[in-house]
């Protein structure tokens, strides 16, 4: 075989297989609570680290990236990707939570921030 046709077929190997994880299709087919949850806190992380806001969560390891992906978000609990998109009632409580502190987090920065403007560096 050439070596130009086995690229060709791994190349086509790989995309099947990134088709099949979910890879190239990165946004759930509609919107829900816990994913909601998870963009706003990605935004908060993104904007706070000067990365400009989500670019994406990716799905197979359930982590938030950043327009500049230099540092990425987790979910700080156990969580499946199932559970997120099914999102029951306890689950919605604990990322309700999580969102809510660092709604905390981003209102601290700011602080901060204007606190360190203030003084002119």
């Amino acid at each position: 075989m050439q070596g130009q046709t086995k690229i060709i077929i791994f190349g086509t190997v790989i995309i099947v297989y990134a088709i099949q994880n979910g890879v190239l299709s990165q946004w759930p087919p509609s919107p829900f609570g816990c994913y909601e949850d998870i963009m706003e806190v990605g935004n908060i992380f993104c904007t706070i680290t000067g990365q400009k806001g989500v670019m994406n969560f990716f799905w197979p390891t359930l982590v938030v990236i950043c327009t500049d992906a230099y540092l990425n978000l987790s979910i700080p609990f156990r969580v499946t990707g199932d559970e997120i998109v099914e999102c029951p009632e306890g689950l919605q409580k604990k990322f309700d939570e999580w969102k809510e502190r660092w709604l905390q987090n981003k209102e601290a920065a700011k602080k901060a921030f204007c606190d360190h403007m203030d003084r002119k560096w």
